[in-house]
């Protein structure tokens, strides 16, 4: 059992999309004190095979029952003599959304885990992991009427080869999920992630007993981030009509280099 958050409970309403020149583009978003705590059920079954001293295969199956995970309503073309907003508006902006978060549905989670790990020797190894996950609920729980949970990919693996000893650490990992939703009040709406990797590399050079070098660099490869619209009925006029390609963004190589110093 998890408590609301406080950002999902605040209840002074703040407005998005207003005086954009878009008209009927403006959401007015409220928080819901009355939430109730997010409670989910939940079993694993896993096995561990230990074939050496630091080498494994395991695997796990879980099942998830979920209620009371937060979602909100919504209320299209509300005048905006019933919405009391006291900032500017276009002559055009005459109806609003009201947005107010609200607790969904029950929901099922299901999938299984797997993991291979392996000592080469000589302080080289290997780390590969797999989850399956199926998440299902009522269609009518989110405004785009798709019956998945936010945020789950329903496959996701990485594969990470390492050395160790003494003196350096190095580690290279490709990390991979495939396509999720997203999905946020206001003007951003209800979307669909497509798949995403990153390849990473850390490495960590013990200079001396105390001092340390680190070097950390993420999504070598300058993987970019696509999103589509994913509405299950038809959105005339919108970026979020099911398939349409909503968003792209070019994400950037990040290059971290730093030292730890003990006394």
């Amino acid at each position: 059992m998890a408590r609301p958050q406080y950002v999902d409970m605040y209840t002074n309403p703040y407005a998005t999309g207003t005086n954009d020149g878009v008209p009927n583009n403006q959401f007015w978003i409220k928080g819901n004190v009355d939430l109730k705590p997010y409670i989910a059920d939940q079993m694993d079954f896993g096995l561990e095979y230990y074939f050496n001293e630091s080498s494994l295969l395991s695997g796990a199956i879980f099942m998830k029952d979920v209620k009371n995970f937060v979602t909100f309503s919504i209320e299209e073309g509300v005048p905006d003599a019933d919405i009391p907003f006291d900032g500017i508006l276009n002559s055009d902006e005459l109806f609003w959304t009201v947005q107010e978060k609200s607790n969904g549905k029950s929901a099922t989670i299901k999938g299984i885990e797997l993991q291979y790990q392996q000592d080469f020797g000589n302080g080289f190894g290997s780390i590969l992991n797999y989850t399956y996950t199926d998440t299902e609920t009522d269609p009518d729980t989110y405004t785009d009427r798709n019956p998945f949970l936010s945020d789950s990919s329903k496959n996701a693996y990485n594969v990470t080869g390492y050395f160790e000893n003494d003196l350096f650490q190095v580690r290279l990992a490709y990390n991979w999920r495939s396509e999720y939703m997203i999905r946020e009040i206001g003007a951003y709406g209800n979307r669909l992630h497509g798949d995403y990797g990153s390849l990473d590399l850390s490495a960590v050079w013990h200079v001396t007993d105390y001092m340390d070098l680190k070097l950390d660099a993420n999504n070598l490869l300058e993987e970019g981030s696509k999103q589509y619209g994913n509405n299950q009925f038809q959105t005339n006029f919108s970026g979020f009509t099911n398939g349409f390609p909503l968003y792209e963004y070019d994400m950037a190589r990040r290059i971290g280099l730093s030292a730890n110093v003990r006394f």
